[in-house]
């Protein structure tokens, strides 16, 4: 098979494949909103736009359309086409917002279907539940959580004696999926919450916006008190001071209560914050405590926080500074105590947030220096390591090609990521069946490929999935360069393996390899859906080649093998 059949290319330089191929967001507002236009404004020669809108504006678009945020859809419809036929003076004001209005649901419910089409599905389902088990019964391997606990207790150190040099008290972590970011933050609130006398307690909150086949799930209480769309600066520290104060009362107790945030509902947790904030503001005088006390903000799927609220604010941002000033206000009064952020998410760029288009309204800080990420590598391979401890053999080779075949599945699923043995494992405790765990493992590596979304329908192979070309990417062995605008996106999204991310977060090493399971992903992902290979992976396989955006490590040529 050619790379060149069933392809053809846009100006824009997107992939165009068959007509069942979905549209990307800016093809979806434009399609909405071009002929409105036109009945607005009769007898004009109007051309049809559609310049690609930035990842950033696409995030915020989407969220706005998980959170039926007609007003802001709306808002952004004026902005979008105000930028778009800013050379068309016919094209003013008032009628971008009569446009906008007319067209706003319309929008929401197209861009609602296409990013979402099939979460709900029995197998998605089913996999949550498998996910849930490995995350709350399965045994924790490795000491993750504990290096973590140290380089977090390092940093605050760091923090407290020289709080002028840093943006901000947080840290990230960041990673893959599938390396158990989330489990490690529940290894470390159960290791704290054990400790009555401990100085660390840990609050867990997960901000990710809309359905999900991820576990846990959001905490869409805690995430609409501190992250609100129209929340100030004043209020998050606010809030953050509360937290701090209410942990303080509760000390003893605290940590097992924030425990359960893993997995059941945040209402009980906000309702006694709200209750701790009131206390608190009527409190005319706080006692000065000399006592080390530490509480953990975890925020996991923080990338929510990099788009803009209704009101234009960076979230993280904000939270830099509430972060700081909530500490000043904590300190004057517990000399050693504070409230730590811990920043989760699989996208690196949660390490060093930029400034964009210049409608940031929370000024950037003065300092520049923050904590370096911590880039979660500590558990791969991990249950394989306790193979070959067993064993007391590292012939992997030997391992997975002489003998049973059942024996070197068993081997290869060791391999790699946690999260496919963890699955094994969980499927088997449900069906104790060795065949129905591999379907169940092989189904979540192809899909993970696909930013969870079904592989058997061609709709998901679209430009947020990057048409499927990661299940390429994985068997070929390719890479985006480090300095590429690609590269945190294939860790973000495509399940590459992030090995390294510089000092300034502006470049990240990222790899495909040792994960077999992912490999085997990767082939169901090109035969589940028969059109998605020649109609929409190597389209843009080819044009990520020829737009040099890959590092083919040495090897010259790359050809389809013939049949």
């Amino acid at each position: 098979m050619s790379l060149d059949e069933s392809m053809q290319s846009t100006e824009s330089g997107l992939v165009q494949t068959n007509e069942a191929a979905p549209a990307s967001t800016t093809q979806i507002v434009s399609r909405v909103v071009y002929p409105r236009l036109l009945g607005n404004l009769p007898g004009a020669n109007l051309p049809q736009y559609a310049h690609e809108m930035t990842r950033e504006d696409e995030d915020t678009m989407k969220q706005s359309c998980y959170q039926d945020g007609h007003g802001f859809v709306q808002y952004a419809l004026v902005a979008w086409i105000m930028i778009e036929y800013k050379h068309d003076p016919i094209v003013s004001f008032p009628v971008a917002s009569k446009v906008a209005k007319e067209t706003a649901e319309e929008v929401k419910a197209a861009i609602s279907a296409v990013i979402n089409p099939s979460l709900k599905t029995t197998h998605n389902l089913e996999l949550w539940d498998l996910l849930e088990v490995a995350f709350t019964q399965l045994q924790y391997r490795g000491n993750a959580h504990i290096l973590f606990r140290q380089y977090v207790e390092r940093c605050w150190k760091q923090y407290t004696g020289h709080p002028g040099d840093y943006k901000a008290p947080y840290v990230s972590i960041v990673q893959s999926s599938g390396f158990g970011k989330s489990r490690l933050l529940r290894e470390l609130s159960l290791l704290t919450s054990a400790e009555l006398h401990g100085t660390m307690r840990v609050l867990y909150t997960c901000t990710r916006v809309g359905q999900s086949s991820g576990f846990p799930e959001a905490t869409k209480g805690f995430r609409n008190w501190l992250f609100g769309d129209y929340q100030t600066l004043v209020g998050m520290t606010s809030c953050l001071e509360t937290i701090f104060y209410y942990a303080q009362q509760n000390w003893a107790s605290v940590g097992v209560e924030w425990l359960e945030l893993f997995t059941t509902s945040d209402n009980d947790a906000i309702e006694a914050l709200n209750k701790a904030e009131r206390v608190r503001k009527c409190r005319k005088q706080m006692e000065i405590e000399e006592n080390k006390r530490l509480v953990i903000l975890a925020i996991d799927e923080a990338r929510s926080l990099l788009v803009r609220t209704r009101c234009g604010h960076n979230k993280l941002r904000m939270l830099q500074r509430a972060l700081k000033s909530a500490n000043q206000g904590i300190q004057r009064y517990h000399p050693n105590a504070g409230v730590f952020a811990v920043l989760v998410d699989t996208n690196p760029k949660i390490s060093q947030p930029k400034a964009s288009s210049g409608r940031i309204s929370v000024p950037p800080d003065d300092s520049d220096a923050q904590f370096p990420s911590f880039v979660l590598g500590h558990t791969m391979d991990v249950y394989w390591k306790d193979v070959v401890k067993m064993n007391k053999t590292s012939a992997y080779k030997d391992a997975v090609c002489i003998g049973d075949k059942n024996e070197a599945w068993k081997y290869l699923v060791s391999m790699g990521r946690p999260l496919w043995k963890s699955t094994f494992d969980a499927s088997m405790k449900k069906y104790n069946s060795e065949v129905k765990a591999a379907e169940r493992v092989l189904r979540l590596a192809a899909q993970r490929m696909l930013l969870g979304r079904d592989t058997l329908s061609l709709i998901c192979y679209d430009e947020t999935t990057m048409f499927g070309v990661a299940s390429m990417l994985c068997r070929l062995g390719l890479r985006p360069h480090s300095s590429s605008s690609l590269a945190p996106r294939v860790v973000a999204d495509l399940m590459a393996i992030l090995a390294y991310l510089n000092y300034e977060s502006d470049g990240c090493l990222s790899s495909f390899s040792s994960d077999p399971v992912l490999a085997l992903g990767a082939t169901k992902v090109w035969y589940n859906c028969k059109p998605a290979l020649a109609n929409c992976i190597l389209p843009q396989l080819k044009k990520l080649l020829l737009n040099e955006m890959l590092d083919t490590c040495g090897v010259d040529e790359i050809t389809p093998a013939k049949r």
